[in-house]
């Protein structure tokens, strides 16, 4: 006998089942969205290079009017 995953009903019908149930209205107001945890990390990263960018032109600026002197 084979087992239940080579049954193509099956397997459609448990991947349609967890397509339909993955966020519950909990999830929905938490926010707990994979898109929105994606763009949350993304937003994060992007601030920490911003802020890097900021030191290193900051430093650069120093150091051409230290130049120029």
């Amino acid at each position: 006998m084979k087992p239940n995953c080579m049954n193509p009903c099956l397997t459609d019908g448990r991947l349609m089942k967890m397509k339909s149930t993955k966020r519950s209205p909990q999830q929905r107001e938490r926010g707990g969205d994979k898109r929105q945890r994606m763009s949350r990390k993304w937003a994060d990263a992007n601030r920490k290079w911003s802020n890097t960018n900021r030191k290193w032109s900051n430093a650069n600026r120093k150091w051409s009017d230290a130049m120029l002197e």
